[in-house]
């Protein structure tokens, strides 16, 4: 799926965000946004931005339309007679963006017969979103634009011809939100654009550049922000507000907030439904933004071979998710730091067992005296060996316990401080603790059979200790 990326400035204060426009409505199986970034879930974020989507009138051709043909016809005022006018027919894409098909160039009183080849649609019709005019003038130079004999045919087919009537309102309009006159007839579409007077020195030419499109029904386009972004802004959910995105002031709505997002490394960052961005920004600016990367996710299985077709494409940088995790996980630093790490938890284990082994022998040595004294006063052998096994638990449970907890509260201050991104930065978002409890609890169990071990073998040999014991007991007296 297509991806657009922007760095606007917010607020007032024109604090940098990051910005990232994806068709939400097909977010869910290709954007890895953790649940709990998002209250209820990233399925209820995309459903309720793809529910709020801006939307305006197309014109769909015929199934199997393969070629499109007509003629344009232009007229420029207050100019050069033999200025070119460039003409670009745009169609929506399925994922939100506009496909350009250059039509050709028209001059004054020369009409341009077109006939252009459509690329393969699918059991999907092609849809017409507009026109883009292009050419250069003096400020308030006049263009008129006319096109009409628009068919469209398909393979080895009969050309018909393409309704642009039907109720529609077309408009020419500006990036900068200035509109001219378009009417749609029977004889076909025409539009007229005067440049701003005041746009540059007199007789100087400048571009000249407007759309013919079809004004877009109501409604803002929808985003979520994460809570930098809407301090920024002063704003909260549900609030509307204009930003300037991709090029073009757009009417916006707040539809949610996200704690933070993937790959986008500000921390005040807005995820906008592309479809709506790009129908927002050409239906009312005239503005046409290509995409600048795609998102794919692929099935386990077939993950490397997809990298290894994407890789095979030119002009492209490709960042593979698993590849950098692999070249990540094999950086000397970082297999360095993993075998310290684990060569101090080795240290900390013969440490605790040394330490348990000589607690047991102290404890055997300190308390035979006392168990004496209670063998004599008549408690058995077993007795005292169950006892003495008991306590040793107790202390031994308490010192894991205790252990566990001192470790994973280490490993949550100390973990998310030292994983960084192949450029030496902090990820965003923070990363999650994600305790290996099997050897983590599996060592503990290991100290504490240790400790019941040693103490069961103290307890075993009670019986001569106590005998010893008993004859010294008063000697000291």
């Amino acid at each position: 799926m297509p991806a657009w990326r922007d760095t606007p400035r917010l607020g007032t204060d024109g604090v940098p965000a990051g910005m990232v426009a994806l068709d939400v409505a097909e977010a869910g199986p290709v954007v890895r946004l953790r649940d709990d970034l998002v209250d209820g879930g990233t399925a209820g974020l995309f459903t309720g931005m793809a529910g709020a989507r801006v939307t305006a009138p197309v014109v769909e051709l015929p199934p199997g339309t393969t070629r499109l043909t007509g003629q344009i016809t232009t007229t420029g005022t207050g100019g050069s007679a033999r200025v070119p006018v460039r003409t670009t027919a745009v169609f929506t894409e399925p994922h939100g963006g506009h496909l350009r098909i250059p039509l050709g160039a028209s001059y004054d009183d020369e009409p341009l017969w077109f006939s252009v080849q459509l690329p393969a649609s699918g059991d999907t019709p092609p849809r017409l979103a507009g026109f883009a005019v292009d050419t250069h003038g003096p400020p308030g130079y006049v263009v008129d634009w006319q096109l009409t004999d628009l068919r469209a045919a398909p393979a080895g087919g009969t050309a018909t011809a393409v309704p642009l009537a039907d109720g529609r309102q077309w408009q020419a309009v500006h990036r900068s939100g200035e509109t001219g006159p378009a009417t749609a007839g029977p004889r076909g579409l025409t539009a007229q654009y005067q440049a701003s007077p005041s746009g540059g020195w007199a007789g100087v030419s400048s571009s000249v550049s407007f759309a013919v499109t079809v004004a877009p029904g109501p409604g803002q386009v929808p985003l979520v922000a994460t809570p930098e972004a809407l301090a920024a802004l002063r704003l909260g959910v549900g609030d509307q507000t204009v930003l300037v995105l991709a090029g073009g002031a757009v009417d916006v709505r707040i539809t949610g907030t996200v704690a933070a997002l993937p790959g986008v490394p500000e921390s005040a960052a807005l995820l906008v439904d592309l479809p709506s961005l790009a129908t927002a920004l050409f239906h009312e600016r005239g503005i046409l933004a290509a995409p600048e990367e795609w998102w794919l996710a692929t099935r386990p299985d077939q993950h490397a071979e997809a990298a290894r077709a994407v890789a095979g494409l030119g002009g492209l940088q490709v960042a593979d998710r698993l590849e950098v995790a692999s070249r990540s996980g094999d950086d000397p630093y970082g297999v360095g730091a993993r075998a310290a790490l684990f060569a101090a938890a080795l240290g900390a284990i013969l440490l605790a067992a040394v330490g348990i082994t000589v607690d047991v022998r102290a404890t055997a040595r300190r308390r035979v005296t006392e168990l004496a004294v209670l063998h004599t006063l008549g408690a058995g052998p077993r007795l005292l060996a169950r006892s003495l096994l008991v306590e040793q638990a107790f202390l031994a449970g308490i010192g894991v316990l205790v252990g566990l907890g001192v470790g994973v509260g280490v490993a949550a201050t100390m973990a998310p401080l030292v994983i960084l991104t192949p450029s030496a930065q902090r990820p965003v978002p923070v990363p999650l603790l994600d305790v290996a409890w099997l050897p983590a609890t599996g060592t503990g169990a290991v100290l504490l059979l240790l400790a019941l071990a040693l103490s069961g073998l103290t307890a075993a040999t009670m019986r001569q200790r106590l005998a010893a014991a008993q004859l010294r007991i008063g000697e000291d007296r």
